[in-house]
């Protein structure tokens, strides 16, 4: 199927890789501060950070990506100034329920330069169908409202809960960083 000299050198990119890979030191010390767990396994772009807290547990979603590439004559021009920051976006869920039961509540949220954007809320009956289907996830499903179209007040108190819940400005640069 594939010629040896192409496995050869897949192979020695792979070595490379996980010969010359260090862990960013700020991870461990992420992960120690805000109680998270982090699950990242082998062959799988999906990663979580799982949390239980006295109130709830907390799952985050996301996936590995690939690096931005520079695109344009503007980004390379951009890229070659030590000042310039590419603007960073990660989307990602959060599933916070009860512990013991399975119903819960689903946030869609993104990161942009680090601060953390909820999309959409949504409850859900059964957390354990939902999170094993949420790659799967399409427009076709009901993603409840608009976190935007909610109450002025109801929005406030949802990241104030974010907030209480360890969900700040660290998470969303662990998250862009991390995927």
């Amino acid at each position: 199927l594939m010629s040896k000299g192409l496995v050869k050198s897949i192979e020695k990119c792979i070595d490379a890789e996980l010969t010359d890979y260090q862990q960013d030191e700020a991870i461990p010390f992420f992960l120690r501060k805000t109680g998270f767990r982090l699950i990242d396994e082998n062959n799988s772009i999906l990663i979580k950070l799982l949390k239980k807290t006295q109130e709830y547990d907390v799952e985050i979603h996301f996936n590995a990506r690939m690096p931005d590439a520079i695109k344009t004559e503007e980004d390379e021009k951009n890229a070659q100034d030590e000042n310039y920051q590419p603007e960073q976006s990660v989307d990602f869920k959060v599933l916070l329920k009860k512990p013991g039961t399975k119903e819960g509540l689903i946030y869609e949220c993104y990161t942009r330069n680090s601060s953390i954007w909820c999309e959409n809320v949504m409850m859900i009956e059964n957390t354990d169908d939902f999170i094993s289907n949420i790659d799967m996830m399409n427009r076709s499903f009901y993603r409840g409202p608009g976190f935007f179209t909610l109450d002025k007040m109801l929005q406030d108190a949802i990241s104030d809960h974010f907030r209480g819940l360890g969900l700040t400005d660290d998470l969303g640069l662990f998250l862009e960083v991390y995927s």
